[in-house]
Formats: C-alpha cells, structure tokens, sequence
C-alpha cells in the first residue's frame, strides 16, 4: 500500500482512500490469507524467532546435485541428476512466465530430471505427494548453468554456496589480464570493424579521386606520366607553415630517439634534400592509418583485458538471508567510520561473503543471526614463520616460468606486506609524501647515457634521506633518479644524472602495451596451495605474480641495451628486491649487481629475510655497519659504508645542561598508526604532566594534524616541525614500534621503548641485548642507561 498512497498522480483523479484504490487493483482478500498463514490467527502472540527460523532441514544437500547441458536443435536441453535415495515428488521447473515441462525417471537410487529451456529457471519439489510444503532445489542461471541459491534453502548458514565459501585472504587485483593472440585478435574484431573500415573506405576514395585528378592533368597537357612523390599530399603550391606547436614530452622523447638513436637502419621515411629515397615509401594517409589504428588497436586490447581493481582484504563467508549491520573494532570505534575498519556486504546471493579491511586487533561482527568475534590467527611473528617454512619446504624459489623467470621473488614482499594487511596486522599505507610529476623537457636519455665506471639507481623516496645514496657521488659514477614533485630538479646538462623519464615513457608506448598483454598468465596454483597450507587459510593471489613479472620483464627488455652502452662495471641499487629487472639486466651486461641499505634489516624483514635464495637479486650489499650486515640472508658479501651523517658519527651527547624540550617523542609509523594513537591516548591520559610530541613518518607529514584531531590528541601532542634526528635529539625518552628511527634513537643514547604491534618482532633481538625495553603501558616509560652497543649500530664508534 505504501507506493499506492504515494502516487499523486491517481490521487489526483481517484479521491478515495489509499486502502480503497489498493482494493480496486488487488486481491485484498487473498493477501491478508497469505499473511494469516504465515504470521498465524489475528490477536495471536507470533514467535518471530520460530517463524524467521535459520535452523532448517533440506533433505537434499548442494552437492548432491549436477548439471548437464547440451544443444539440440537449437535447443538447450538440460539434465539435473540428484545423487540421494530421497524420493522427489512434485517437481516443477518455472520459468519467469510459466512452468517448463519435465521428466523425472529414478535411477539406482538417483533421480534424473530432464527438461528444454534458457534460464533462469528454478526447480522445486516435495517429498511426499500433493504436500504443499515446496522445497528449492536448484537454478539454471541465463548463462545456462547450475547453482544452488543459499538464501532459498532452509539450511541457510555461513560458508553456504556452490562452491562453498571459505575463509579467504586476497592478495591486491588489477592490472592487465593476459590475452592470447588468436583470441585477442577475435575479439577486437569484434568490436573494431566499423571505424577501421570506414578510414579504410575514406583513405581509398581520397586515393582514387586523386590518382583520377593526375591522369586528367596529363592527358589535357599531353604530358607523360606523372611520376608519383615522395609526398603525395603536397601541392605545387607550398602551403604556408603551420605555427610551432610544443611538442608534448612522449612526443619529444620519440623525437630524441629519432634524431640519436643508439644503432639501427636510418628512418626509411627521410630523405636529405635533393635525394630519393630508395626504398618505396607508404602513402602519408595510409601511413597515419596504420599508426593510429595500431594505437587503436592496443587501447581496444587494453580495455578489454583491464582486470577489475581490488584491493588486499580478508572475506569470510556470510548468512545467506542476513547481512551484518552493526560491528565494532578493538580501539572501540564503530565498523565503517573514516580510518576504521571497513565492513563490506560482498559476494552475492549464491556465495555471500563479507570483506574486512584495516587495523585491528579483532573485530566483532552482528547480524540476524549471531555475533562473531573475527581476529588474526596468529602473531606477525608466526604469520612470517610459516611463509619461510612454506617457502623452504615447497622450494618456491626454484620454480620458474616456461622462460626461466623465477616469478616467486618477484612479487613475494609485496604479498607478505599486502597479506599483512589481511589479516588486519597493519592498515593500508597511503602514498609516500605528496604525488610526484614525471615531467622532464631536457634532452637526457637514459639510452644515450654516457660511459661510467658504476650507475647507480638513487632511492625513490629522497627528501630526508638522502644520505643513503652520497657516499658514492663522484665523477665516475652515473645516477639514475627518479621524479620528486617537482618533477627532476637535480637533473642538468652537465652532471652525470639522468632521470627515469624516458623508461616510464617507453612502458607507455602502444609497442610496448601491446608485448605487455601478450605476456602469459603466471600459474599461482603451486604458490597457493603452499602458502595456504602454511597459514590454514585460503589464499587467493589473483594476478598479483603476473603483474611483477610484466614489470620484471619490462625493466629487463628497456635497460639491457642501456647496460651495454653505458658498460658499468657495477650497478648500485637502493632497494634492489623491488627493482629484480634491472638486477637482472645489470647482470646480463657482466656487471657486479649490489644493494644499498635503505632501511633496517632483519630475520622478520620482508626485504631482507627469505625461505630461499632470490635468482634476479644483487649479490653484494653496502650496510651502514656489520650490525646490519649480520640481519639478512639474501647477498653472498657485504661491505660497510657508514651514513655521512654528523649527528650519529658523534654519539648523540649533547650538553648536559641543556633540558630536552620533550619529555616523550613518538616515533611515528603509518602501517600501525592506530595502534600508536592508542598508545598516546593513554599517555596523555595516565600521565598528563608530560610534554609529547610525535614526530610523523614522510608519509605521514601532511595527514598527521587530522589524524591526531580525529583521535581528540590535538591539544595534547605536538606535532614536530623538525626532521626525526632533530626532534630525538630533543627528547629525553622515545616510544615507537619498527622504524629505522627507534635505532637512531639508541644511537643517539636516548632510552627508546617498543610498543608491542604486529611487527614489533623486528625489534626483539635488540630488546634481549638491552638495546630496547618494551612499553606494555605508559608507566613503563623511565629513564635508563642505554648500552654501549649503539656505538654499533652506524659504524659511528
């Protein structure tokens, strides 16, 4: 009656009540027997908890049932088999109009029900004769297969669907899908006829008016055969030159490989002045036909073998008939709330799941039917174990693609971080500092790069961190650097700094997107059922291999030649393992392939620690010190290049009678900042007297004044203006989890705590050596003597 009554446009023409007007055009009579029938006598108490019941029987359970189709005809005729001695009696099969007819023969203790249609169609029976108690079997779905519809079963309960639904994490999806030649080429036919023949059918009438135009001018001249031109489309009258037009940079750097390219047959499309070019050249219009139709070509492809984007998220299965509409999260906040977790309603009405994403320690989950308590299965700690138990007893790292790439490193750090963030260990890490412009309009290449002694590969996050790279800046060695936000300031004609820019442009030209797809599918089955084992949970892994080998083999196709001209004798890269391509080009070209640290290592690092040997990684490493060196199992030597910076080379001691600024420093991390933020609410809480400050990760920079006033900290912590070294320095007690700055604080014999988050492992063995203490509560926070071992640490003493 509800949408009867909201109508103004009857209401408008037919003054009666809405009950009234409901009356005229439905069965009032029948609609309040169905009511009676299900809620029962009027004036009757109902039990809404038997009516509503989730606790039913189906004599006929989901795998029980198959399916067979086949054509006939050009009929569909369909065979649905029951594997169970319970007799059916009554079935019908219904369409959305009407019934389909149907046989029903019982077979060996099956029965067989056999029927013509297209779906969607759904099947019913009884089990005794003329009952009216119908029970749903099964569907045939339009696309003409079977599956049993959990929220149409009585039996409804978790895991319900064909296949059944399981406890699942899901690696992040997206990128490009492979497309087969054949296949590929089929279906852009489909879909591109129309506009490559219409410029066909343009170009060709242009052609024939224009071949007809010349033999018309030479038979009204008497002249001979006109000898066709190198630019048919020019006119004996030269046009007036177009105004300049500033080419974009793709088109700039096309123009600079054109003009210097690095070997290779001149362009057959040119001629100097006064020349003819021997070969014959293709007409301009067909000319640009077949270039604008091949970049047509591969944006089609493209489009069509785009994978959906989804990000890294745990599902776990749903009730069939209720979804979850309330939940709350170990920090207390409500589930959905900006910065919390995310609850989603997924899958559907066959397999109904529910997708958890974010930090947390548990999460509780309501719906119509329970409550349940949803947690990681284990610490981080054990989490990392088993992968590198998986990885050593499943030898992962020795199976190879059909062209010998061993496709498990590549993509392997990645997947422990995004399977981390899972199982709700840490919260997604948002972009690093602000976004970056890969913008450049110098003439550098990266293939006309000079000659050098040793390149190296700076690191893609520079601003405070640039002493990671300067010990080896001097005028035998070529860096290679990537875009900041403002492009790539530090790149001039006359130092020996080229940037990325070229490599980005190259990945992007529809040559190089065209190789791309038809890069095959990467067969993860081995790598799942591994790690799947190992953690007693499924794992789903998508196209996540796939999409590092398309980079690994990008990297390795575009700098090989770039090795070869340049001649290296070794190729330095910061972070190596996330760069595996260039390793592998490096070493192609003979060149000694080596590390440079760029952030702690140790046995829970997923960079740095492995249940294998990597195949396409460097195989030396330069460590800030021997304390690091020992940490890792992945380089077969080290050599130790202490940082150049003067705050750590003496000491830390400051003058004695300067007071600190800052009683606490928090040392930020974004992956477990909820976690951290607690911690500060209970420190400002318990010990409000205290002065505290949070110096914030570079990721952090410009979201932390939200962060701490979405928590109620604004009037409590400062945020610090200095960078991290400065603001320790500062400080007389530091509190974090596993940055790289809890070791400067030590270094600089500040007391240094660790909050106990997933991922505080990395931090144990230095809490054992008395390095670290942990902080279970703010009261744990008092000074002490830190060891001399942090002389250790940056080769400083």
């Amino acid at each position: 009656m509800v949408p009867t009554a909201a109508a103004t446009g009857p209401r408008r023409h037919d003054r009666r009540s809405p009950r009234a007007r409901f009356g005229g055009s439905h069965d009032y009579e029948y609609s309040t027997g169905q009511y009676r029938r299900l809620l029962g006598p009027l004036g009757e108490p109902i039990d809404l908890a038997r009516v509503f019941a989730t606790d039913g029987i189906e004599p006929i359970r989901v795998d029980q049932i198959s399916h067979q189709v086949k054509h006939t005809g050009g009929r569909r005729a369909h065979r649905v088999t029951v594997d169970s001695p319970v007799r059916l009696y009554d079935v019908q099969v219904d369409g959305e109009e009407h019934a389909v007819n149907a046989t029903v023969q019982v077979r060996r203790g099956a029965t067989l029900i056999q029927f013509e249609g297209d779906g969607p169609l759904v099947l019913s029976y009884t089990t005794s004769p003329g009952s009216a108690d119908r029970h749903y079997l099964a569907s045939i779905t339009a696309a003409h297969g079977l599956e049993a519809a959990a929220h149409l079963r009585r039996d409804a309960r978790y895991g319900a669907g064909l296949p059944s639904v399981q406890d699942t994490v899901f690696a992040t999806a997206g990128g490009t899908r492979s497309l087969g030649g054949v296949s590929a080429l089929t279906r852009l036919a489909r879909r591109a006829p129309r506009d490559v023949s219409w410029k066909v059918r343009q170009v060709s009438s242009t052609a024939v008016a224009r071949r007809r135009a010349r033999k018309e001018l030479a038979g009204s001249t008497g002249a001979a055969r006109l000898t066709p031109s190198a630019h048919p489309t020019d006119t004996t009258e030269p046009a007036a030159p177009l105004p300049p037009k500033e080419p974009s940079s793709a088109a700039q750097a096309s123009a600079s490989a054109a003009q210097d390219p690095p070997s290779g047959p001149a362009d057959a499309g040119t001629a100097p002045v006064g020349t003819v070019p021997t070969r014959r050249l293709i007409p301009s219009p067909l000319a640009r036909l077949g270039s604008s139709t091949a970049s047509s070509a591969v944006r089609v492809l493209g489009t069509m073998a785009k994978a959906p984007a989804a990000p890294t998220r745990r599902e776990i299965p749903r009730h069939p008939w209720f979804p979850i509409t309330a939940g709350t999260d170990s920090f207390g906040t409500p589930i959905n709330q900006v910065g919390g977790v995310q609850v989603q309603n997924s899958g559907s009405a066959e397999r109904p799941t529910v997708s958890i994403r974010g930090e947390y320690d548990w999460v509780l989950l309501r719906d119509g039917a329970s409550q349940r308590r949803i947690q990681p299965p284990f610490s981080y700690g054990e989490f990392f174990d088993r992968i590198c138990a998986a990885e050593r007893d499943h030898g992962l790292f020795d199976i190879t693609t059909r062209d010998g790439v061993h496709v498990w490193e590549l993509g392997r750090s990645a997947l422990i971080i995004q399977l981390a963030e899972a199982f709700g260990y840490w919260g997604a890490a948002g972009a690093v500092g602000t976004p970056v412009k890969d913008i450049y309009h110098g003439s550098k290449r990266l293939t006309t790069a000079p000659a050098a002694k040793r390149v190296v590969f700076d690191y893609v996050r520079r601003g405070q961190s640039g002493y990671r790279t300067a010990a080896f800046r001097d005028e035998e060695t070529l860096f290679v650097v990537q875009p900041d936000t403002y492009g790539y300031p530090e790149v001039n004609d006359t130092d020996l700094v080229v940037p990325f820019h070229e490599y980005y442009l190259w990945r992007q030209s529809p040559g190089r997107r065209f190789e791309q797809l038809r890069i095959p599918d990467v067969d993860a089955r081995p790598f799942e059922e591994a790690i799947s084992d190992a953690l007693g949970i499924r794992v789903d892994l998508g196209d996540h291999l796939r999409n590092r080998l398309v980079k690994f083999l990008d990297e390795r196709e575009f700098f090989t030649p770039v090795f070869e001209r340049v001649g290296p004798q070794e190729v330095l890269i910061a972070s190596s393992h996330w760069w595996a391509g260039i390793a592998a080009a490096a070493a192609r070209s003979g060149a000694v392939v080596s590390d440079i640290q760029y952030a702690l290592t140790s046995r829970y690092a997923p960079s740095f620690w492995f249940g294998g040997t990597p195949h396409h990684g460097a195989s030396r490493f330069y460590a800030w010190s021997d304390f690091w060196a020992e940490r890792t199992n992945v380089y077969q030597e080290h050599v130790v290049v202490p940082r150049q910076q003067s705050e750590l080379s003496i000491g830390g001691e400051g003058d004695p009678s300067v007071v600190p600024a800052w009683d606490v420093c928090i040392i930020s991390q974004p992956r477990v900042l909820r976690r951290i933020l607690a911690f500060a609410a209970d420190l400002v809480g318990e010990r409000p007297d205290l002065r505290v400050v949070i110096a914030p990760h570079p990721a952090q920079r410009t979201i932390i004044d939200d962060e701490l006033a979405a928590a109620g900290l604004s009037d409590h912590i400062a945020v610090a203006r200095d960078d991290t070294l400065a603001t320790i320095r500062q400080s007389e007690i530091c509190v974090g989890t596993f940055s790289t700055s809890m070791w400067e604080a030590a270094a600089l014999g500040r007391p240094t705590y660790v909050i106990p988050v997933p991922g505080h492992e990395e931090t144990l063995q230095d809490v054992a050596g008395g390095l670290f203490r942990l902080a279970h509560s703010p009261h744990d926070l008092v000074p002490f003597a830190v060891p001399d071992s942090r002389r250790e640490i940056f080769g400083a003493g």
